[in-house]
């Protein structure tokens, strides 16, 4: 058993690791409990890697916050990316409607994610005005 739970978490690091996930939670962590709505057993993009009907995503005035379900939240920290640090557009992937997220800061690109389309609009209305869905 601890020969198997060594495995499974080392390739849950692996897979956190090349999707960008790990990077985006050492930039922006989230802090305490998030407050706003959020939508369980999510799924999202990270780079090459699908992270299917395991994500827990919310939206409230100030960002996006993203949380993998235990036990791969052992090495996926939750991630609270604010709203002006945020790019989202429109695009087709696998014959299916997506929303890009791209994180830029002064330091540049830090990585992208994208949510299905519609999870991706309903999480942008709780934004404040200004931010939109590029077409």
């Amino acid at each position: 058993m601890p020969a198997f739970a060594g495995f499974f978490l080392s390739i849950s690091w692996i897979l956190a690791s090349l999707s960008g996930w790990r990077h985006l939670a050492a930039r922006y962590p989230a802090s305490g409990e998030f407050v706003g709505e959020t939508h369980g057993f999510s799924s999202a993009r990270f780079g090459w890697v699908n992270y299917n009907h395991c994500l827990t995503v919310g939206a409230n005035r100030d960002g996006l916050f993203v949380s993998v379900i235990f036990p791969f939240s052992v090495v996926s920290p939750p991630i609270f990316v604010p709203w002006k640090s945020l790019r989202a557009s429109r695009v087709r992937l696998f014959f299916r409607d997506f929303v890009e997220f791209e994180v830029f800061d002064v330091g540049g690109h830090q990585g992208q994610f994208a949510l299905p389309r519609r999870l991706a609009e309903d999480l942008v209305r709780a934004s404040p005005a200004g931010f939109a869905i590029d077409a």
